[in-house]
């Protein structure tokens, strides 16, 4: 009890293995936001099969717990998809874009990465309607731990936005900074820019029944790019 220790108090009691942001390797933090995009587990079960893909006739059961196809309300499987992408593809994705996004030697690694948070962010906003947005996964860099709800046409909007600059930035001539990493097109940025006018001619799609101007714009830009 009248003894204590002193020498190197600070230092004994950090964890020499423990990962910062000096350390982590970002690119382990995309394939992982690429992973839970294509859906990892319960999120493409739940949400996609069993409630999404049934309500909308894709599919049909004759178990009882496939709620879709007769139209119960399941608290479990209509938040599944946000219950998974929420705490990890969207904080993996949001922590490599702000990571690369000052640093010019991962120019391309920024914008496929800027790419892949559309893609994930349209079908959250797709299910869910408003959601957080524009400052979601600021938790751990800034203390944004309860970002507020942003309206789905501003979402749409950004989307958009951030599509043609990401496209339009990519370059060639840039170094393939995440190679075999990157599980879908190893960094190829020639596919990368292709899958994000393909992603916008998707979103304008979605709007030709609410928004006909709008999405004749965004349809115009996808399908005249050389």
């Amino acid at each position: 009890m009248a003894m204590s220790c002193t020498n190197a108090f600070e230092s004994i009691n950090e964890d020499p293995n423990a990962i910062t942001e000096n350390n982590m390797d970002y690119k382990y933090l995309f394939a992982g936001a690429e992973l839970y995009t294509a859906g990892t587990d319960w999120e493409s079960w739940r949400n996609s099969l069993i409630y999404c893909s049934t309500m909308i006739q894709h599919l049909a059961s004759t178990q009882d717990y496939w709620d879709g196809d007769k139209y119960f309300y399941s608290t479990g499987y209509n938040s599944a998809y946000w219950d998974r992408e929420y705490p990890n593809a969207v904080t993996d994705i949001v922590e490599v874009i702000n990571h690369y996004k000052d640093q010019s030697c991962y120019s391309n690694a920024y914008h496929i990465s800027r790419i892949l948070k559309v893609i994930i962010f349209q079908r959250m906003t797709d299910l869910f309607g408003d959601i957080p947005y524009f400052n979601v996964g600021e938790g751990y860099s800034l203390g944004t731990l309860y970002p507020a709800y942003d309206k789905q046409e501003d979402i749409y909007n950004d989307m958009f936005n951030e599509l043609e600059d990401a496209a339009e930035s990519l370059s060639t001539d840039s170094t393939n900074t995440l190679g075999s990493s990157d599980i879908i097109y190893c960094g190829d940025v020639t596919s990368w820019k292709k899958l994000a006018y393909s992603e916008m001619l998707r979103l304008a799609i979605r709007l030709t029944k609410v928004d006909q101007t709008t999405a004749q714009k965004w349809v115009t830009v996808a399908v005249d790019v050389d």
